[in-house]
């Protein structure tokens, strides 16, 4: 097949349908794939980097036009492109449609057939080309959100993280899906509250996780103060130790000014469970379970927690996709985002692996490697 891919010409479009690694793909599939000059620029492609992987580049939106019969665009055909399309074409972008009548009748005389990004449906019924644009027009709402801010756009010249002398912006999100979670998680980040009961390895994968996407407070619970030293070259800010603590969740509520935004148990005990959903914010707090209690065990906390907004949850493996989600943490590894060799804090041979068991039992260690 011919496979052509035209320049946006939409305002303030700068996306290209292929980037070089998929036409590559399409050409060795055995396709023919064109892409109209200067078509990547904007995306940070040049002529030569389609070129390389065996794309023809066609000088011009006629000659792309001629030559295609899939065109793949980005956004939905405008004058230029319904002037170039043929009954013959096949169409393959995001169309959109419900709010355009007039680019529906000039489709349907043409007598073309399109196929639209967003109606494209895996078997569970998942959108896997909408679910990006959602993910991308979430975080989009957030930065122009911040930056009508600012008192020379007309805001009220106010921070959306905030200042120590001035509360944190409010946010509210309209809509849900992916658009709607993206938004919310983001704009969280942007000076969140965030509590970890429990120090050990995956506490202090949640700390540094909670540093990685900008949170604010990050306070970390645990009755091991040797563990606070660790958990603050991570991310830590602050440190409660409930041995010397009357009343943590009172304590958290008093240094967050209300309440945590989010707070995750990594312990296993219901009771902290507990307590983890209760020092949360009244109205939009999250707490988050990742610890396993015991066989049998049962959490519960009053009615009233949850009907004044809080949201109580649980993770499995952090929620990570294994075939999508892995090589990103790996690449943050490699790339020295992510903190996993000082984790391990004892290399132990074969026979002493019984004194690991004790480092586990006493608290003494966060990871150790068995060498044999």
């Amino acid at each position: 097949m011919r496979i052509g891919v035209p320049k946006e010409t939409k305002t303030l479009e700068g996306r290209v349908a292929l980037v070089p690694a998929a036409c590559g793909d399409l050409v060795k599939a055995g396709h023919e794939v064109y892409v109209e000059s200067t078509a990547g620029i904007k995306s940070g492609f040049s002529d030569s980097d389609f070129i390389a992987v065996g794309v023809r580049i066609a000088k011009d939106a006629a000659e792309l036009y001629e030559k295609g019969e899939l065109i793949v665009k980005v956004k939905e055909p405008i004058a230029g492109d319904l002037a170039l399309l043929r009954k013959e074409h096949l169409l393959f972008c995001y169309l959109h449609l419900a709010p355009e009548p007039a680019l529906t009748k000039r489709l349907l005389e043409i007598g073309l057939c399109g196929i639209a990004f967003e109606s494209v449906e895996e078997a569970d019924g998942s959108l896997p080309l909408l679910a990006p644009m959602s993910v991308i027009a979430g975080r989009i709402a957030v930065q122009w959100g911040t930056t009508l801010l600012h008192q020379p756009n007309g805001g009220k010249g106010k921070l959306l993280g905030g200042l120590p002398s001035a509360d944190r912006g409010k946010v509210v999100v309209l809509g849900a899906g992916a658009a709607g979670g993206n938004s919310a998680s983001l704009a969280a980040a942007m000076g969140a509250n965030v509590v970890v009961f429990g120090l050990g390895g995956i506490g202090l994968n949640v700390v540094q996780g909670a540093k990685m996407v900008g949170a604010d407070k990050i306070i970390g619970v645990d009755l091991n103060p040797a563990r606070e030293k660790m958990a603050r070259d991570f991310g830590m800010t602050h440190f409660i130790n409930p041995k010397d603590t009357p009343n943590v969740v009172d304590a958290i509520v008093q240094l967050t000014d209300g309440g945590a935004d989010y707070s995750f148990e990594c312990i296993g005990n219901t009771q902290v469970m507990r307590q983890a959903l209760e020092c949360t914010h009244k109205g939009w707090g999250r707490s988050i379970i990742i610890g396993v209690a015991e066989a049998g065990a049962e959490i519960s906390t009053r009615p009233f927690q949850l009907v004044t907004g809080r949201k109580w949850e649980g993770s499995a493996f952090g929620g990570a996709r294994g075939r999508t989600d892995v090589p990103k943490i790996v690449d943050w590894y490699m790339d020295g985002k992510l903190n996993i060799d000082d984790l391990i804090t004892h290399k132990l041979k074969l026979e002493d692996i019984n004194e690991g068991f004790a480092l586990m039992k006493r608290g003494e260690s966060i990871r150790s490697v068995v060498e044999f």
